[in-house]
């Protein structure tokens, strides 16, 4: 995973639904029959009424962190516990 941190002037701007289809395709595939509905209904449902807008940010830096990391093994753990009965050890 990469975090991008970016710093610069940004302005709202007017949301256009044939950009937002452009980007949309790129990662949902052109076919719209197979989108999760809420992508549809963010690309077709009135902006005013939902708030959608652009987000145009002019960067003056970008920084990037790599952030993926690999899980270590499991270590078994044996388990000391005495059962009940005197002298006899618990499950390990």
């Amino acid at each position: 995973m990469t975090s991008v941190i970016a710093r610069g002037r940004a302005e709202l701007v007017p949301f256009g639904v044939e950009r937002g289809r452009r980007k949309l395709v790129r990662c949902q595939g052109a076919d719209e029959e197979r989108w999760d509905e809420r992508f549809v209904h963010y690309l077709y449902d009135d902006p005013a009424q939902r708030g959608t807008v652009w987000l145009r940010l002019k960067p003056v830096s970008l920084v990037a962190h790599d952030l993926s990391h690999t899980v270590a093994p499991l270590r078994r753990r044996e388990s000391c516990a005495v059962s009940s009965v005197a002298g006899t050890q618990g499950p390990s």
